[in-house]
């Protein structure tokens, strides 16, 4: 069985450049269980991109470790254990809608199955299609869609591979707000199963995703999350890590129920004692 859990033990990093150092993360303790939906809020400059990149193992921490599946980060990067929603879509320009959906498809052709990767579980690039809405744009370049259109491409991508993990950096910050709400559900739906987002087959189909989801929005990280990661102003550490019991799947209605507002007046409280405020 796959197991998409993500451990951190005493991480922090510093950062040095030209004389001058800047601590980035202080040690910080974290466990993300395999399925689980996690978001990551705090203050401009706490450290929350690089607490990603530490995950993927794109940087090495300067102390503690890292796992992800029992094994290193980079270890699990090669194993292709990620899927990547970054800020931007960074689509290949040259290449259409359903081929930007397929590229990892095509990269890693015959490759997982014939290594033994059980964990990757391939989604078909025409159920994808259909699942973020794109039918009748398959053959569309990055140019020719909207914003929003280009981050669903990102979306899809993200989930073609099948990898476990997902790692999300403010992936819908530049949309307008509604297009934003719309891309949230749709996120929400892929994940949890309702979207047909992995191929059909007899080992559980629908199990969701583990995600690390970075954001500045409250109402964003509360909506999605089954837990809300509250770090502090530079370097960034654990000032709060809330659960949210919000039933599931998640709709819009929930926004203005009472137990809404509770999690995000929670949250609130704990981003201003970290940002000393």
């Amino acid at each position: 069985m796959a197991d998409g859990a993500i451990v951190l033990r005493g991480v922090a990093k510093v950062f040095r450049r030209r004389g001058e150092q800047t601590n980035a993360l202080a040690p910080l303790d974290l466990n993300i269980p395999e399925g689980q939906f996690v978001a990551v809020i705090g203050p401009s400059g706490c450290g929350k991109s690089t607490l990603l990149r530490l995950v993927a193992g794109l940087l090495e921490p300067d102390a503690g470790t890292v796992s992800v599946a029992g094994q290193s980060p980079l270890g699990a990067r090669q194993a292709k254990w990620f899927g990547l929603v970054p800020q931007t879509p960074a689509l290949l320009p040259w290449r259409t809608v359903r081929g930007n959906i397929g590229l990892l498809g095509e990269l890693n052709r015959g490759g997982a199955r014939a290594r033994g990767d059980s964990h990757l579980v391939p989604v078909e690039v025409e159920t994808l299609i259909a699942t973020v809405g794109l039918q009748g744009f398959e053959s569309a370049l990055p140019h020719e869609l909207s914003g929003g259109m280009q981050q669903r491409v990102a979306l899809a991508r993200a989930f073609a591979l099948g990898a476990p993990v997902l790692l999300m950096d403010e992936p819908f910050a530049a949309l307008d707000e509604l297009t934003r709400e719309e891309m949230r559900f749709l996120l929400l739906s892929v994940w949890d199963g309702r979207g047909r987002p992995a191929a059909a087959g007899p080992a559980e189909p629908h199990r969701p995703r583990t995600v690390l989801f970075v954001t500045h929005s409250i109402e964003e990280a509360v909506l999605l999350a089954d837990r809300v990661l509250v770090l502090s102003a530079r370097p960034g550490r654990v000032v709060a890590d809330l659960p949210i019991d919000l039933p599931r799947p998640r709709v819009a209605a929930q926004a203005d129920s009472d137990e809404f507002v509770h999690h995000t007046r929670n949250v609130r409280a704990a981003l201003r004692q970290g940002a000393g405020r």
